[in-house]
């Protein structure tokens, strides 16, 4: 799961990113949503155990299909750059002053490339075929574990992590964890019936969740780049109008890429702070009340539709638009925090509300969603400033 958001920054721009990496996402996510409309129906003609039979050979299907179908696609444009130049350097003739024509060939990519690519014991790069000595990539054991989650010491990655794994838990996780007790006590729902209303919910607020994520956050950093060049363009004239003024002769400025803060994207969140507490105290309370069951099925739809929208975004803004060299990493943390706040709610989901009433327990999960969410804010204000004053990781 951490390699893919990791492939996605390497094969996408960053105005593409945002659709790019909800569309993994959003396959990252529904794939628990699918679950349980196909294991409802397995669990009734098979039995429960042929769930796993199941699960184990779709995974091992999936496996032999990432062995052939995904080549290498780390990407290290300095080094690419580094090499063009020293070409440059040694193909510069004094006759002509000119570079080889080498340089400006697109790299091919033959079947014998891809094959190279697909070699899972070579840890080189995508771009062999380009610079042919480039060393390969030697790695340790601590990369695994240690480095990876050294990402959680910046801010840009710890809080839309931990904010992630949050929603993740009480919008997902915790409606799937409830659902199957409390349906069949109220409703009366068999195995079919409680995998159908699990699965169908999450996977249509997911799937809605997406279309306002996504492309709505490429847009938005379409548009910041937009205004930054035209800001950029029009300081530049003013220096050159002073300039021409004091010196009757124009002197060009410093030409650059015009960068935009990451934190504009995070601008599109907002929609999925709202909605995931909004759904799941509609969860509760209707659950509480005992209402129709299509009632909570909207719920829990409402809440998956916020979670896709901040899965979205927080993953395109600190695997993207913070630390593009690190999206493994990055990625792994989000994981991590996921997997560790997850865990236990099996434990107390049910307990819990029994005790106070879903009521007040889903009120409880949905004020946590809330606090969760300020550090976010912060981001929005402060945080390319704390990225600035941390530096950048270094590169594994």
């Amino acid at each position: 799961m951490s390699l893919g958001a990791g492939t996605v920054v390497d094969l996408f721009y960053m105005h593409q990113r945002g659709k790019a990496m909800g569309i993994f996402t959003l396959m990252l996510t529904n794939g628990a949503h699918l679950a349980p409309i196909v294991g409802g129906y397995v669990a009734r003609d098979r039995g429960w155990r042929w769930c796993f039979w199941v699960a184990s050979m779709l995974n091992g299907i999936t496996f032999l299909l990432c062995l052939v179908l995904l080549p290498e696609t780390l990407y290290d444009r300095s080094a690419v750059m580094a090499h063009e130049e020293e070409e440059a350097s040694r193909t510069k003739t004094p006759e002509s002053g000119c570079e080889s024509d080498k340089l400006q060939e697109q790299p091919k990519f033959t079947l014998a490339v891809y094959i190279q690519r697909l070699r899972f014991w070579e840890t080189g790069y995508a771009y062999r075929n380009i610079i042919p000595n480039h060393h390969h990539r030697k790695l340790h054991l601590q990369e695994f574990v240690i480095e990876p989650l050294s990402m959680l010491k910046y801010p840009s990655v710890a809080f839309p992590a931990l904010y992630y794994a949050v929603t993740y838990g009480y919008a997902s996780i915790e409606p799937a964890l409830t659902l199957a007790t409390l349906f069949t006590e109220i409703y009366g729902f068999n195995t079919v019936k409680n995998g159908l209303a699990n699965g169908l919910s999450l996977l249509i607020g997911a799937s809605l969740g997406e279309l306002c994520s996504g492309p709505v956050t490429d847009g938005m950093m379409r548009r910041a780049r937009q205004r930054a060049y035209e800001a950029k363009e029009m300081q530049q004239a003013i220096i050159e109008k002073i300039e021409s003024d004091v010196n009757n002769e124009t002197t060009s400025p410093e030409s650059g890429e015009t960068k935009i803060p990451a934190e504009v994207r995070l601008q599109g969140i907002w929609t999925g702070a709202i909605t995931v507490p909004a759904g799941l105290l509609m969860y509760g309370l209707t659950i509480h009340f005992e209402t129709t069951f299509i009632a909570p099925c909207i719920g829990m739809a409402v809440a998956c539709f916020g979670i896709q929208i901040v899965t979205s975004v927080c993953y395109t803004y600190s695997c993207s638009d913070c630390y593009r060299s690190r999206s493994n990493d990055v990625s792994l943390c989000f994981h991590v925090l996921r997997q560790v706040f997850g865990l236990p709610l099996g434990f107390y989901s049910i307990p819990f509300g029994r005790e106070i009433g879903f009521e007040f327990s889903f009120l409880v999960f949905a004020a946590i969603c809330v606090a969760a969410f300020l550090p976010i804010v912060a981001l929005m204000f402060r945080g390319e400033r704390w990225r600035k004053r941390l530096g950048e990781p270094k590169n594994l």
